[in-house]
């Protein structure tokens, strides 16, 4: 800013003031100056152009408040941004469907028409610590991983300075009682078998390969090679999506057919109706095995898991046997080694015979 000498005449000298205020978004600044005073008459000193000045910074402040304000999105609108820049990193609808759940389901209530610069980090943990409080505690990281990306999301695009999403700490794990051991698995399964549950070889094949519930869903029998004893893993099946000719983790994978497996396979086949190895139970493709597994255990005196926890009991049942933990990996088609290290302390194999040395 400036205050300069522009001319003189009868009354003496007159001044000009000029002043330019870059705004956030705009490549060149907002220039603005004033060559009269507040009454409408020239500006006849320095002291005066100073007030003057005063004037015009108040105005651009002003000016650059309104200006931002009204290009800076609302929360609601920073969702639909992050979830079209989500489609176009080709994310999982299912990821998609969980960006909806975790913040417009959970946030926008809150902060739906607010502006995003006026999300602070005070304000998110009251979400998380307040609003979710009773929650599980994978559940409000969840919440709070989308929140993040989402700001994220803000600060690439150059609308937001910085991610206000604040660092919280989750104690995240999985309990032993979250697996069957070998034994209840065998218990489990011959219980299903007696009782004839209709559930019995979805089961079995789940516990058998440890694959996910919706690769199960999408195993076709041309996927099957009985020639060389295995299947491949490429698709998968969803209610929500439908077919995918893909993983969960883009990459495709094979699984070597065992001699129990072999006899469930011809099993299945014998009595096939259709291309898909699992017969179209109502209760799978409604999504309700879960449920299912839960009541069918309790039942019979077994801890009730859930059924996606089959995939973690395959794990650690794999490695107990002395099975590498790398090669359970390739088979199960984790990604992670954070999950494969989880399913090794679950197994317990690290510290089998650690304490056999002691000799007291």
């Amino acid at each position: 800013m400036s205050v300069k000498q522009i001319g003189t005449d009868e009354k003496g000298a007159y001044y000009g003031v000029y002043t330019s205020k870059r705004i956030k978004g705009n490549k060149n600044p907002v220039p603005k100056q004033a060559l009269l005073n507040l009454k409408g008459e020239r500006i006849r000193s320095i002291a005066e152009g100073k007030r003057v000045e005063q004037k015009l910074k108040d105005m651009l402040a002003q000016k650059c408040v309104q200006q931002v304000q009204s290009k800076t999105p609302t929360w609601n609108d920073a969702i639909d941004m992050y979830k079209l820049q989500s489609i176009q990193n080709g994310l999982s609808d299912d990821t998609i469907k969980n960006v909806d759940i975790c913040l417009k389901g959970i946030t926008s209530c809150k902060w739906g028409m607010l502006k995003v610069d006026a999300i602070n980090a005070n304000m998110i943990r009251e979400v998380i610590n307040v609003d979710l409080k009773g929650k599980s505690e994978s559940y409000r990281k969840s919440v709070l991983k989308y929140i993040r990306l989402c700001c994220k999301n803000l600060v690439d695009g150059k609308i937001l300075d910085q991610n206000p999403a604040p660092e919280i700490k989750f104690s995240v794990g999985q309990k032993l009682e979250d697996v069957l051991s070998e034994t209840e698995a065998k218990l489990f399964l011959q219980k299903a078998k007696e009782y004839n549950d209709e559930l019995y070889p979805l089961w079995r094949f789940a516990l058998l390969t440890g694959m996910r519930s919706s690769e199960i869903a999408g195993m076709t029998w041309d996927k099957v090679d009985f020639v060389n004893g295995r299947m491949k893993v490429d698709c998968q099946w969803k209610k929500a999506t439908g077919f995918k000719d893909n993983t969960k983790t883009y990459k495709d994978r094979y699984i070597d057919i065992s001699p129990n497996l072999l006899e469930l396979l011809n099993e299945l086949k014998a009595d096939s109706v259709d291309n898909f190895v699992i017969p179209r139970y109502d209760i799978f493709i409604r999504g309700e095995a879960a449920r299912e597994t839960r009541k069918f255990l309790k039942m019979i005196g077994i801890k009730p898991i859930h059924f996606h926890a089959l995939r973690a009991s395959w794990a650690t049942i794999m490695m107990q046997k002395g099975i590498a933990h790398i090669i359970v990996m390739k088979l199960g088609g984790w990604k992670d080694l954070k999950t494969m290290d989880r399913y090794v302390r679950l197994s317990g194999i690290e510290i089998k015979g650690a304490l056999d040395k002691l000799d007291l």
